[in-house]
């Protein structure tokens, strides 16, 4: 993927993510689930995807802070 590419692919999945949360949390309230169960799979998820694209991530922005990149993983 080029750098193009990922500068339109990340606020997509960004804004995706906040949509997907968004029915995550209507679901949770139909049910009768512990809320620590789709809080670990949203950090869970995060965290991985961290993981997996962060040294894409920076190359992508061009920054110099280590973490940056987490709030945009978890969401």
């Amino acid at each position: 993927m080029t750098q193009k590419q990922r500068k339109i692919f990340y606020p997509v999945i960004f804004f995706l993510g906040a949509i997907l949360i968004i029915w995550e949390i209507n679901i949770y309230r139909e049910t009768i689930i512990n809320l620590m169960i789709p809080i670990g799979i949203i950090m869970v998820v995060g965290i991985i995807a961290f993981i997996l694209d962060f040294k894409n991530y920076k190359s992508t922005y061009e920054y110099s802070g280590d973490f940056t990149s987490i709030p945009q993983c978890i969401m």
